[in-house]
């Protein structure tokens, strides 16, 4: 039986580890409407659609988009990306962020050969977001066009992050952390089974995102908006307008109300921003207004 709960990141979906599963190698897309659908659905669809593929933050999971299928709207295809060790991948060893890349980007290709029609656009929410952009850069040396990178709530990659969070920190720090940054349902950290996996994720991500080196000469060309919650203090106005120089195309910067964890609260809300400007990539909207 699955152990289904809810984490400080969004749900929590844990389930034992048959020995099968170590020996299976899925793809590591899923949509969010079945788990066990790859992202070739898409291709199914008879009208152009936009296809937003999604990137959690340290800890998180697929799931963490869950709320965002209903938002998304009929011409929105939503996936997610499962890194290994993870969101039904339990057989592999949690992964750098090098391979992490490597992984995403060879399942973009794949599905993108099968659906060239496809607008093409990345979400990456906290250490997600630094994956989206590794991802973004990769695919550029493969000539594929990305019509928006979406960046949520990290500092530009080639500013240091800050240390609110950090793996070396204690259980009691990191819940404290934690809490201080918005999150919710922390009662998980003490399920003796839930608590320590997701932890030891947790801190993974949390090493991977503090070691990370931005090496990448060239810019972007396309157009990038950096998302943040005004309570946040991991991605304030100033770290989030650095992102602009990560692109040669347009920069936008919108805030939220809200802290760290704010696209778990406002799906709809959010959703509509992120139609809005794929859309309209070059009008102007207010970059310091609350949108929520």
């Amino acid at each position: 039986m699955p152990i289904s709960s809810t984490g400080p990141m969004g749900p929590l979906r844990c389930p034992p580890i048959p020995a099968a599963m170590a020996q299976r190698q899925p793809s590591p897309f899923r949509t969010i409407s079945d788990t066990s659908t790859p992202l070739a659905d898409g291709a199914k669809r008879t009208t152009p659609v936009t296809r937003i593929v999604c990137f959690a933050g340290a800890g998180a999971s697929a799931s963490f988009f869950q709320g965002w299928r209903d938002a998304a709207g009929p011409n929105t295809h939503i996936t997610a990306y499962r890194p290994r060790g993870r969101d039904g991948r339990w057989g592999a060893a949690c992964p750098s962020l090098a391979d992490s890349t490597q992984d995403a980007v060879q399942s973009i290709l794949m599905q993108q050969a099968e659906t060239p029609d496809q607008r093409l656009v990345l979400f990456g929410h906290s250490y997600g977001a630094l994956l989206a952009y590794e991802v973004a850069q990769a695919l550029s040396q493969h000539a594929i066009p990305l019509a928006h990178l979406f960046v949520a709530a990290r500092t530009a990659p080639h500013m240091a992050p800050r240390q609110q969070l950090a793996a070396g920190m204690t259980h009691t720090q990191l819940v404290q952390a934690l809490r201080d940054l918005g999150a919710k349902d922390l009662q998980v950290l003490s399920h003796p089974g839930l608590g320590p996996m997701y932890l030891d994720i947790l801190r993974h991500d949390l090493r991977q995102n503090a070691a990370y080196a931005h090496c990448h000469d060239q810019r972007l060309s396309c157009p990038i908006t950096a998302l943040s919650g005004i309570k946040d203090p991991l991605a304030q106005p100033l770290m989030m307008a650095n992102w602009q120089a990560c692109t040669s195309g347009p920069f936008f910067h919108h805030r939220f109300g809200g802290g760290h964890f704010f696209p778990l609260d406002c799906p709809r809300r959010l959703s509509h921003l992120i139609k809005s400007r794929i859309l309209s990539p070059v009008t102007l909207l207010p970059v310091t207004e609350p949108l929520a």
